[in-house]
C-alpha cells in the first residue's frame, strides 16, 4: 500500500495546492464574481481558511486507506480524535468572532494532518523522508502556478483585480502549472499523457459505415 498511497498524495497535491494558492491570490475577484460586492468582507476569512487548508491533503485518504487494510478501529479512532479536538478549538474561538474561527483552522487542520499520517503510518509503513520525496514535486508545481498570479497582483495598484487581470492571472497559473509539471516530470504527467492519447485515439478512429443488406437495401439502391 505504500507506493499507491504516496502516489495518491502526489496526485492530490499537484491539483489541490495550486488551486488553494490561486484562491488566496485571487480571493477578491472570485468572491466578487461568484457572490457579489456585498460579500467582499469575507475575503480575508477565505484567504486564511485557504492557507490553513494546505494541511488537509492526507485527511481525505485516511478513512478509505485504513478501511482497505482492515483497520476499522483505527479509522474510527483517528476520526474521533481529529474531530473532537477541532471541535473544542473551534468552539473556543467562536466567542472571538468569525476571523478567530477561521484562524483556528491554522491549528486544527495541521493537527488533523498529523493524526491522519500517524494512524496511516501504523499500517502503511512509509518513512517521513519518503513522504517528502513524494510531495516535493507538487510543491515545485505549486510555486510555478503561483509565479504568474503573484506578478499580476504585484502590478495592480490595490490588489483588486479586474476581470481581464483575473483571466490573465488564471492563464499564467495554468501555463506555470504545466511548465512545472514538465520540468519536474511529476508522476501526473504520465497520467495526462495516457488520457491525452486515449482522447486522440478516440477522435481519430475512422468511422465505419454500416451498409444494410437485404431486399430493402437493394430497393433503396
Amino acid at each position: 500500500m505504500k507506493e499507491p498511497y504516496l502516489r495518491a498524495l502526489g496526485y492530490i497535491t499537484v491539483f489541490y495546492w495550486p488551486a488553494l494558492v490561486l484562491l488566496v491570490l485571487l480571493a477578491h475577484p472570485i468572491v466578487w464574481l461568484l457572490l457579489g460586492s456585498q460579500w467582499l468582507d469575507v475575503v480575508p476569512v477565505l484567504q486564511v481558511m485557504a492557507v490553513a487548508s494546505f494541511a488537509w491533503f492526507p485527511v481525505v485518504l485516511t478513512s478509505p486507506v485504513l478501511l482497505a487494510v482492515g483497520a476499522n478501529r483505527d479509522r474510527v479512532l483517528a476520526d474521533l480524535v481529529g474531530r473532537s479536538v477541532s471541535a473544542v478549538v473551534l468552539c473556543s474561538a467562536a466567542s472571538f468572532g468569525i476571523m478567530a474561527m477561521a484562524a483556528s483552522k491554522i491549528v486544527t487542520l495541521p493537527f488533523q494532518m498529523v493524526v491522519s499520517l500517524c494512524f496511516v503510518r501504523r499500517h502503511v509503513h512509509f518513512r517521513w523522508r519518503e513522504l517528502c520525496a513524494g510531495l516535493w514535486k507538487s510543491a515545485v508545481v505549486t510555486g510555478g502556478s503561483a509565479a504568474g498570479p503573484i506578478c499580476v497582483v504585484a502590478l495592480s495598484d490595490t490588489g483588486d483585480l479586474s476581470i481581464t487581470a483575473t483571466a490573465v492571472a488564471v492563464l499564467l497559473a495554468g501555463a506555470g502549472w504545466l511548465a512545472a509539471v514538465l520540468l519536474t516530470r511529476h508522476p501526473v504527467l504520465f497520467e495526462l499523457r495516457n488520457a491525452t492519447g486515449k482522447i486522440v485515439e478516440t477522435f481519430s478512429r475512422p468511422r465505419i459505415r454500416i451498409i444494410a443488406h437485404g431486399p430493402k437495401a437493394e430497393e433503396a439502391g
